[in-house]
């Protein structure tokens, strides 16, 4: 099921034409510590940096079926086992949903999506869930 929803997502952000995707939060161990930032520093009034070419953004014309494909299976049978057993694929696909999000762009089609994902995300057995790994997920697929 993991390997099914990378897959979506790796669809969705080639069709969207974006540079960089972005990354969902990670199951931590005991003991992890955040990475420290360094400051860069630009001297020069030209980016060096070559900025590809616009392309056009592919994904909003199926943002739809793979955003609502995707909560098609969530009904109440499912979202029990995947609240208490299968939490690591329920992390997956709420991120997921939010890299949808994203991947979509400006299209007609976000506002729509955005709506889904809030009614689903508002729920407090995923905004309270016990685990910190779906609270971070719900986190990121609305940031």
């Amino acid at each position: 099921r993991v390997d099914a929803i990378d897959v979506l997502v790796d669809a969705a952000f080639q069709l969207s034409s974006l540079h960089k995707m972005p990354e969902p939060p990670q199951m931590e161990e005991e003991g992890d510590t955040l990475p420290s930032l360094g400051k860069t520093r630009r001297w020069s009034n030209k980016s060096k940096i070559k900025r590809p070419r616009p392309q056009e953004n592919q994904f909003g014309k199926h943002a739809k079926a793979f955003f609502f494909g995707m909560l098609s299976g969530w009904n109440e049978q499912t979202s029990q086992r995947l609240l208490h057993v299968d939490m690591y694929i329920l992390g997956r696909m709420i991120s997921s949903l939010g890299v949808f999000i994203e991947c979509c762009g400006n299209s007609p089609a976000t506002p729509m999506l955005a709506s889904g994902l809030l009614d689903l995300t508002s729920h407090p057995s995923l905004r309270q869930h016990r685990e910190a790994y779906i609270r971070r997920c719900v986190f990121f697929a609305l940031a």
